[in-house]
């Protein structure tokens, strides 16, 4: 009986060998058959990526690798595959933080938010693009990749735009109207500080019923989208124009120095309308009249709007081609 014991002990014990060797056989086979599947299901997805121009990225922060879809290495003119990508991103020029490769870091950030981005393309031409993205963790916790596409939507953006300037502009002069002008006015007013200046502008065109019963509509249409013209000229960038109805225009500036600045700013516009109508065919001697008010505290768009309009209203009862400013 003793001598039987050692050797049933130890044809089970082979037995228990055999069986595990024959599971880990199998899970060695199915891990390899898995890890086939896995990078055959890699190389078709980023088939599909290539083919269908999608802009993909991922980024493995543990490894500092950063790989791209063909397209997306297209549009920034970089490998598919970098490696020690914060180390490069770090030694890159700063004047090459805008474009080609230095985008990425833009990207990384607007990750954050899904946000959208303006980018330069390779061509040159500006793109714009909406960010999607997705961040991995760790067991532990700690961020250890992460995934994002882009989308253009340049043309998006585009229509937009477009949308948002018809629904802002006059159609006939292209400056805001009354409804966008006074919206942005107000707000500025609101957001004014009592230590800075700002003035208020409102213009007419003499006589301008007068052009109209006598030359007719398309006659005075040209004499809006001309003194249109001419107030662009005479303005600075940071100067909101309007067109408040008819042939009434209004003018903001947001930061002058002092009522003197005012005064020589209304004055260069009865002189620049009057000098640019001299050089256009519309065959008709044509002057503005123009009423400016500096901004005092706390007033509101219906405050400087009633004040500049009897201003223009002086300037009118002077003979008009003239101005009017009030403190």
């Amino acid at each position: 009986m003793n001598a039987i014991t050692p050797a049933f002990s130890n044809e089970a014990l082979w037995g228990i060998i055999a069986v595990m060797g024959a599971v880990l056989l199998l899970l060695g086979g199915e891990l390899f058959y898995a890890r086939i599947q896995l990078n055959s299901r890699q190389e078709r997805y980023w088939w599909v990526l290539g083919v269908s121009n999608m802009y993909m990225f991922e980024y493995d922060i543990a490894a500092d690798e950063l790989l791209l879809s063909d397209h997306f290495a297209a549009l920034l003119g970089a490998p598919r595959h970098i490696y020690q990508f914060s180390t490069i991103m770090g030694a890159l020029p700063k004047q090459m933080s805008q474009r080609g490769l230095g985008n990425i870091s833009r990207i990384l950030e607007c990750c954050k938010q899904d946000g959208r981005l303006e980018m330069r393309r390779m061509d040159g031409s500006m793109g714009v693009f909406r960010v999607r993205c997705n961040s991995f963790k760790d067991k532990h916790g700690q961020l250890c990749s992460m995934v994002g596409i882009l989308v253009d939507v340049t043309r998006e953006a585009q229509e937009e735009e477009a949308l948002r300037t018809r629904a802002e502009r006059d159609g006939l002069t292209a400056v805001y109207n009354s409804d966008t002008v006074r919206f942005r006015i107000g707000k500025m007013l609101e957001k004014r500080t009592g230590a800075v200046s700002s003035g208020f502008v409102m213009l007419d065109v003499d006589h301008f019923k007068g052009i109209n019963d006598t030359l007719g509509h398309q006659s005075g249409d040209r004499v809006l989208q001309n003194l249109s013209d001419s107030l662009r000229t005479a303005v600075r960038d940071t100067d909101i124009i309007g067109r408040l109805g008819g042939d009434e225009f209004c003018i903001y500036l947001p930061q002058i120095p002092d009522y003197e600045f005012l005064c020589r700013f209304c004055q260069r516009l009865n002189a620049v309308s009057k000098s640019y109508f001299n050089q256009t065919e519309i065959g008709i001697d044509v002057t503005i009249s123009v009423g400016g008010v500096l901004v005092r505290p706390d007033e509101t768009f219906a405050d400087v709007y009633r004040r500049a309009d009897q201003a223009l209203y002086e300037a009118k009862a002077q003979g008009r081609n003239t101005n009017c400013v009030r403190k």
